[in-house]
């Protein structure tokens, strides 16, 4: 529980890369898409301090970040994500 309560609180410090939480064993699939939004919110908040701007690494991380939660089958609703937080809704 210590690993899931640090990889919410700034999941790149506990996973190099997205697709590293689709396969942890210790956490459920509703923890590693809790762990995924809480990194594509921080990724996008780092788009917002570059003036809406993505750079070629950030781009790549969301990128990563939405292709590990599809592996998931969590569908994000990209539409509204910026304005809800619980705008992520499973693929019917």
């Amino acid at each position: 529980m210590n690993e899931l309560k640090q990889a919410l609180a700034n999941p790149a410090a506990v996973f190099s890369k997205p697709h590293e939480v689709v396969f942890n064993s210790a956490l459920s699939r509703q923890q590693k898409i809790e762990v995924l939004r809480r990194w594509e919110h921080d990724a996008r908040l780092l788009q917002l301090t570059n003036e809406g701007r993505l750079t070629d690494e950030s781009e790549e991380l969301l990128s990563e970040i939405l292709d590990s939660l599809h592996e998931l089958d969590y569908w994000p609703d990209l539409d509204h994500t910026a304005s809800n937080r619980a705008g992520v809704q499973p693929r019917k």
